[in-house]
């Protein structure tokens, strides 16, 4: 078992936390759910141990995120683009290389995207990315969207926000709260 609280293992049950502060688990030993108050977590980001009325423990990790993440495991395209300024409106249009690289997308949520190249980049935080895959949801909803490189760690995983986070795509956000 993974000793480190901050990670997330296979038994624990990762749990959206409500703007009123309580977060609905489910005992995966006899099946009852009930309300949490989760601001009794000391630690945000750490998981914890609960105890069920059935006497077994389980544990939980309490996700605090104000737009809730999605894994994902599907192979994808990206590459740079750049904002072009023509008559008054502005396109993206691809960077000189313009090629598309490889992705395996790992998560997803209404405002962004967490994925690992497969080829070498030259990525850095502050690009600007287009991102095509498909969602493994019942309509293979294709995804074509624009995003900001936010986050790199290591050699190959990005964390990037969607840059028309205002637009509502429904096909993303019906994936994520399903």
């Amino acid at each position: 078992m993974n000793k480190d609280p901050t990670k997330r293992d296979i038994g624990c049950q990762e749990v959206q936390v409500g703007a009123d502060n309580t977060a609905t688990v489910t005992c995966p030993h006899c099946g009852l759910r009930y309300k949490v108050n989760a601001w009794k977590v000391e630690t945000r980001g750490v998981r914890s141990k609960l105890r069920c009325k059935c006497g077994n423990g389980y544990s939980v990790f309490f996700e605090f995120r104000e737009n809730p993440r999605r894994a994902l495991h599907v192979k994808g395209f990206y590459r740079k683009v750049e904002e072009v300024h023509v008559r008054g409106t502005t396109r993206t249009v691809p960077t000189s290389e313009g090629g598309l690289d490889k992705m395996q997308v790992q998560n997803i949520s209404r405002t962004g995207i967490g994925f690992v190249v497969q080829t070498e980049h030259d990525l850095r935080v502050g690009d600007k990315i287009e991102v095509m895959f498909t969602l493994d949801d019942a309509q293979r909803s294709r995804i074509e969207r624009t995003a900001i490189v936010r986050r790199l760690s290591g050699e190959d995983y990005l964390g990037c926000e969607f840059m028309d986070v205002g637009h509502f795509d429904a096909a993303t956000g019906f994936y994520v709260i399903t």
